[in-house]
């Protein structure tokens, strides 16, 4: 594929967070989803005939569970696997984003606005 100018004009921003903190979210919104039923939902795949090859199950952490829902790992076993290829996909995240030119990296919500209103404003 050949690059060519962009169809339109656009701001891409990046929030910058430290890595620590990135790691502390994910941490916890592995644990929310565990609570709002992650481990029936992946129960309710392999009932639909869903293997752990299948590509819906090639997201983080559905194997993984598929694992615990047949028996061959406990959740408490596999949560910090998880966890760990979470933080190893943001790792890989961060890299990618951070090559791109075209994203300004800002630090909260106000600076966002002035940039915003004045991309606006051109």
């Amino acid at each position: 594929r050949q690059k060519s100018e962009p169809a339109v004009q656009a701001l891409q921003l990046g929030i910058q967070r430290t890595r620590e903190e990135l790691y502390a979210r994910s941490d916890q919104a592995v644990d929310e989803m565990l609570k709002r039923g992650w481990v029936d939902e992946v129960r309710g795949l392999l009932v639909k005939g869903m293997t752990k090859d299948t590509p819906a199950m090639s997201a983080i952490g559905y194997r993984e569970l598929a694992d615990v829902v047949g028996g061959q790992m406990k959740q408490e076993e596999i949560m910090p696997l998880i966890k760990q290829h979470t933080r190893n996909y943001i790792k890989r995240q961060i890299t990618w984003f951070k090559k791109d030119p075209r994203i300004q990296w800002i630090e909260n919500e106000k600076e966002a606005y002035l940039i915003v209103e004045a991309f606006l404003k051109s």
